[in-house]
């Protein structure tokens, strides 16, 4: 506990963020826990760190689906077993345009899939971003108040 309470814990943080929302399978909530657990004085800190880094893997997310859905996006589509779902989030943002990013943000819902196929499907950047912002800041804010006793 003392250690992820060091710099190395922050930065950990940031970049299991970043990595999560763009194509690593493990949510960055679990660590955003621990440190919030060992340091609640700091839970709010370490959930801005988080959503940032979320934000930045989101954009880099994005910009896989963007240039890179026919090679880099479909294989990580295929290595998460996503392609099935593909369509469904398609049909997500024709019914709902970047609601459906906010929707995903929040949830437990693969956020990487939403990020990547929000390039691929050419959703405004712009909004894209803010939803993200709002949806992973609303998500890590929440998890970090728990320990705070809020």
């Amino acid at each position: 506990m003392k250690w992820i309470q060091t710099p190395a814990g922050i930065w950990t943080l940031f970049v299991i963020a970043v990595a999560e929302s763009s194509f690593f399978p493990i949510p960055p909530d679990v660590f955003l826990i621990a440190l919030c657990v060992a340091a609640p004085h700091l839970s709010f800190r370490f959930a801005a760190i988080c959503a940032i880094g979320s934000v930045i893997g989101g954009m880099i997310g994005y910009g896989i689906g963007l240039g890179f859905m026919d090679t880099l996006g479909q294989r990580i589509m295929e290595w998460y077993g996503l392609h099935e779902k593909y369509a469904v989030v398609q049909d997500l943002y024709q019914r709902y345009d970047a609601w459906a990013v906010g929707a995903a943000g929040f949830t437990p819902l693969p956020y990487k899939l939403f990020t990547i196929t929000a390039g691929a499907f050419k959703v405004d950047f712009f909004t894209f971003a803010l939803m993200s912002l709002l949806s992973r800041s609303a998500r890590f804010f929440l998890v970090a108040a728990v320990p705070c006793g809020l």
